[in-house]
């Protein structure tokens, strides 16, 4: 564990995340958490007991919404409503990260199977981050990103001895494949 962290950020609620979030106050000082606000009773139950243990070590807590920009250092976080996919119980989490010279998205596992856009926020990011799996998908998809198309499909990229990339970067034009 740091001995600091500036900012925790939640991108979802389940009940592990109370438990690692309290040992993990136990042993390191954390300045401030991000929390999404919820309507769901049952995730609410675990938002009230974070907050209770951010209030309790003296922790500023920074509330934010699902799908609005949120101010994060010299950054905006859009950080998109989780989305939950028959096969798994861990929701698609994808993150947008602004700031005034460039756009990154983080695409979690399973996003093309879900109803989230990503073309459209794909397109004008310099950077595409594939979440974990996220390549391996059930469907064809492809994202354009300035201007480049990347087509995937299935086996997205498995020419790479079957690792799954973790980001694909735009290199004067060609694609730099980074894997895990």
């Amino acid at each position: 564990y740091s001995p600091e962290i500036a900012a925790f950020l939640f991108t979802h609620y389940h009940s592990r995340h109370v438990s690692m979030f309290s040992k993990l106050c136990s042993r390191t000082r954390v300045q401030s958490v991000y929390l999404p606000v919820t309507q769901d009773d049952d995730k609410a139950v675990y938002m009230d007991a974070i907050a209770e243990i951010a209030k309790d070590n003296n922790i500023d807590i920074i509330w934010f919404t699902y799908g609005a920009p949120t101010q994060f250092r010299d950054c905006m976080l859009t950080v998109f409503e989780p989305e939950y996919i028959s096969r798994s119980t861990h929701p698609v989490v994808n993150i947008l990260i602004s700031s005034k010279d460039s756009e990154i998205i983080y695409l979690g596992s399973s996003f093309s199977e879900t109803d989230f856009d990503y073309p459209s926020y794909a397109l004008n990011a310099e950077y595409v981050i594939f979440g974990q799996h996220s390549p391996i998908v059930k469907k064809e998809f492809s994202l354009s990103t300035s201007g480049e198309v990347i087509l995937g499909s299935e086996r997205l990229l498995d020419f790479y001895i079957g690792k799954t990339p973790s980001a694909v970067v735009p290199q004067n034009g060609e694609y730099e494949i980074l894997l895990k």
